[in-house]
């Protein structure tokens, strides 16, 4: 199982699963040798083993995990935050966020961080999120819709080379269902037991009407009110 139990199927996330597993997949992609990732925010490195050699490839990460502390919920390689992070001027090919950024108040202070410890022409893979609940209190300050994310990246040399979204419309409108039955079901003691029975059909209609909804015939119309985005960002040498 990736991330942790609020991403299972069980809990109704399935759907988002799909997306950020299809994303970070293709991180390996992008280096033709083996490179190092710095993954900040690691948790559990469940996304360690996405990132492996390719059969096409001599790829294959070198993977090294951050986060603030080790304990039931994070066991990293090296332990900091995104603000101060304890590595070496451009000691990393990759670097990479998932659900990291609105953890950081200092936001620009992290942009520069994660700049600091690139090589030059490195890249930054971040999967971030526009909407969301309200989360880990106290350490949940922004969303960031595509302007924030390259304003804040071209201040620190990281060049846009594309993004994409995940979850328009319909994947909001099935989360606000999840969310309503989530909340009224534990207030009645009763979403283990009933829950994965609704959330189950959630996750399949949802997912067919998002996926619908990316159809060229609709103009990109159901991707505006997006869950959020996946970046890549390179890394682009001083003028």
């Amino acid at each position: 199982m990736y991330f942790d139990r609020h991403f299972s199927l069980i809990t109704g996330y399935r759907f988002l699963l799909k997306d950020v597993i299809k994303y970070i997949a293709i991180i390996d992609y992008f280096f033709d040798s083996k490179y190092k990732i710095l993954d900040i925010g690691c948790g559990r490195k469940p996304y360690k083993k996405l990132l492996k050699k390719s059969a096409a490839k001599e790829a294959g990460a070198d993977y090294v995990g951050l986060d603030v502390c080790e304990c039931e919920y994070a066991n990293p390689d090296i332990i900091g935050n995104s603000e101060n992070i304890p590595c070496d001027n451009s000691s990393f090919d990759a670097v990479m966020t998932v659900f990291v950024l609105d953890d950081s108040f200092y936001i620009k202070k992290t942009f520069c961080e994660i700049s600091r410890v690139l090589k030059d022409g490195g890249y930054y893979f971040a999967f971030e999120a526009q909407s969301t609940s309200i989360h880990n209190p106290p350490f949940d300050f922004f969303r960031f819709a595509p302007n924030a994310m390259i304003e804040l990246a071209k201040e620190v040399n990281l060049e846009l080379i594309r993004y994409d979204t995940y979850g328009g419309d319909f994947a909001n409108v099935g989360f606000g269902f999840i969310s309503i039955i989530r909340n009224t079901l534990s207030s009645l003691r009763l979403e283990p037991l009933l829950g994965p029975i609704f959330y189950l059909p959630i996750n399949v209609i949802f997912r067919l009407l998002d996926l619908i909804g990316r159809l060229k015939v609709f103009r990109n119309k159901y991707k505006n009110n997006s869950l959020g985005y996946f970046y890549i960002f390179k890394k682009v040498e001083n003028a």
